[in-house]
């Protein structure tokens, strides 16, 4: 027997329009989908069905169809035109709410509680479940106690164990825009810099990446602090590849520290 959908019993309360008619009061408003997009959906659903079975999509966690609707708005956003990335994004979401109540817990994944207002996630790491804001304070917590070990030791990371032209470099550049699109589009390209980095040998630091969404959790000069622990207790050099507010305030400081300063990817040299 299938789970009863809230909203479709039949003690739903009634409402009345103004000719008098009187019906079940849904909490949908159906009407409003849009015609096109969701027969682009179907279209995907197909192509999905007759290359995978019917369903197959339902065997498959919550966390890996985010995942894969991420990477496929990312190639959107990059303008890559293989495949139809927003319609499989739309498609993978769509998955993702259909599977977030019955995903299993599991190493690095995902699982989602339905509280009534808001879905509270949970990350299951090592055998232990953290919702996202107790990961992001964890992590945060274990930084800071590194960053703050650091100071009272009086002195920066030894670059002893680095090669003569090897660098620990951190990625400085936009995050914030003005929507949602934009944001990812930033995060794409600080990731890609800091792979062309990584490929030619130097040790990175992406900002973008790792403290994303924390706004949602944390006040943004407290974010702005952290990254700023890892340009005075880590980087030797940093990549300033765009200015922003945030930015201009880490080059600042990696100047005052008289780190190198490298202002595009080009720059970086291999090292030998």
């Amino acid at each position: 027997m299938t789970t009863p959908l809230s909203g479709l019993s039949t003690d739903v309360p009634s409402t009345t329009n103004k000719d008098g008619g009187t019906q079940s009061d849904i909490p949908f408003r159906c009407d409003l989908f849009d015609g096109p997009a969701m027969l682009r959906l179907a279209a995907i659903l197909k192509q999905g069905a007759n290359k995978y079975g019917v369903d197959n999509w339902r065997k498959i966690g919550c966390s890996d169809h985010i995942n894969h609707a991420i990477a496929h708005l990312l190639g959107h956003i990059a303008g890559d035109s293989q495949d139809d990335h927003l319609g499989h994004a739309f498609c993978r979401l769509m998955f993702a709410c259909a599977t977030q109540q019955s995903v299993p817990g599991r190493h690095g994944g995902w699982t989602g509680t339905d509280t009534g207002d808001y879905v509270d996630w949970k990350f299951n790491c090592l055998g232990h479940s953290y919702t996202s804001v107790e990961l992001t304070e964890l992590i945060s917590e274990l930084a800071t106690s590194y960053g703050s070990h650091q100071v009272k030791s009086g002195c920066r990371i030894q670059s002893s164990s680095l090669l003569p032209n090897q660098h620990r470099i951190y990625v400085a550049g936009p995050y914030r825009a003005n929507s949602p699109s934009g944001v990812l589009a930033n995060i794409g390209r600080a990731d890609r810099h800091g792979v062309t980095c990584r490929r030619k040998g130097h040790y990175v630091m992406v900002p973008h990446s790792a403290t994303r969404g924390w706004e949602y959790h944390f006040p943004v000069d407290n974010i702005l602090e952290l990254d700023m622990d890892f340009i005075r207790h880590w980087a030797t050099a940093i990549l300033y590849f765009e200015a922003s507010e945030g930015a201009d305030a880490e080059l600042a400081e990696a100047e005052r520290l008289g780190l190198t300063i490298y202002r595009d990817v080009s720059e970086v040299p291999n090292v030998t």
